[in-house]
């Protein structure tokens, strides 16, 4: 029995998207319009069924909590985004199936509409099966992971939850114990892109595939022991506006508490560039480095009240990788 209880940061607000459609819907505005929601929800399923894919070749159901986080957050963008957001595209989109699609996203061969309605359908239900798959091979129910209004919602991204799972192996961290090594730690997880080419179809420029575009890692070392913590910017949903604010939201409330206190350092290390500025005549039009980077050395001035605002050099190191 999977634990129900979640590990990291959550919210009770569980929304599901509410797409809109014009009223004089074209088949002009329809290729024009819904050739990227649809590409970019094809994405978004095969990049979440790829994360499965991952979460069972390389055994991360033992890390408990995290695990139990990255099943629920997989149920929740399949079950209460992905899945009625779908549902509503089909019925607004209904008569429209011959359109055919921009070739603003795509190369070459250019599908109908009604293709991409059909590809996004398989690859949700690809997701779909996959994840009951993987419930059935833990011994778990679905009822384990529970999805729908007042039920607890993983706020970070299935992506960023997975990379957690990962970050923290000891593999991965035999890997980085160097500084190079841990700017190499995107390489070391070395995780999979979703792709259309085996779909026949050939992307012009890229797509969101629901997944945030950069993370950022953070080496402390605390009484000899290594751990890696792991943050990211927000999912990209750019395409999908209306599970983008879905998940804007949610990330917003985790990130609540530190949102103040970057505020505060931020108008701190202007304060300390201005003294700067004031004090070595510096141009920051020329010199905004060289400004920037005696700002920060003043804020970890011993006599500095911002100093509790910075990291100490000494015990954190940190890397960002897509």
């Amino acid at each position: 029995m999977a634990s129900t209880t979640p590990h990291l940061n959550t919210t009770n607000d569980s929304r599901q998207p509410e797409i809109k459609f014009e009223s004089n819907l074209t088949g002009k505005k329809v290729r024009k319009e819904w050739t990227a929601p649809l590409l970019v929800h094809a994405q978004a399923s095969e990049k979440l069924r790829l994360d499965l894919e991952v979460f069972t070749e390389r055994s991360l159901h033992s890390q408990t909590g995290l695990a139990t986080d990255f099943l629920l957050g997989t149920r929740h963008h399949t079950v209460a985004l992905l899945e009625p957001a779908l549902v509503q595209i089909k019925e607004g989109l209904r008569g429209f199936h011959e359109v055919g699609a921009s070739d603003q996203y795509l190369d070459k061969r250019l599908p109908s509409i009604g293709y991409l309605l059909d590809l996004a359908e398989k690859r949700l239900k690809a997701l779909n099966d996959r994840w009951e798959s993987v419930i059935k091979e833990l011994g778990h129910q679905i009822g384990d992971y529970p999805v729908g209004t007042g039920r607890p919602v993983p706020t970070a991204s299935p992506r960023h939850l997975l990379i957690c799972l990962l970050a923290n192996q000891s593999e991965i961290l035999s890997k980085i114990r160097t500084d190079k090594g841990l700017s190499e730690i995107g390489s070391h997880l070395d995780l999979p892109s979703p792709s259309l080419k085996g779909e026949g179809l050939e992307l012009k420029i890229d797509v969101a595939d629901g997944s945030p575009k950069m993370f950022f890692v953070c080496r402390h070392d605390q009484s000899g022991v290594q751990k890696l913590f792991v943050g990211s910017s927000k999912a990209d949903w750019e395409g999908l506006p209306a599970i983008g604010k879905i998940r804007k939201k949610d990330r917003d409330h985790r990130l609540r508490s530190y949102t103040p206190l970057a505020k505060e350092a931020f108008r701190a290390l202007k304060k300390a560039e201005d003294m700067v500025m004031a004090t070595s005549g510096l141009n920051p039009k020329t010199s905004l480095y060289e400004i920037r980077q005696r700002a920060i050395e003043k804020m970890r001035g011993t006599d500095s009240p911002t100093r509790s605002l910075l990291p100490r050099q000494d015990d954190r190191d940190w890397a960002g990788f897509r």
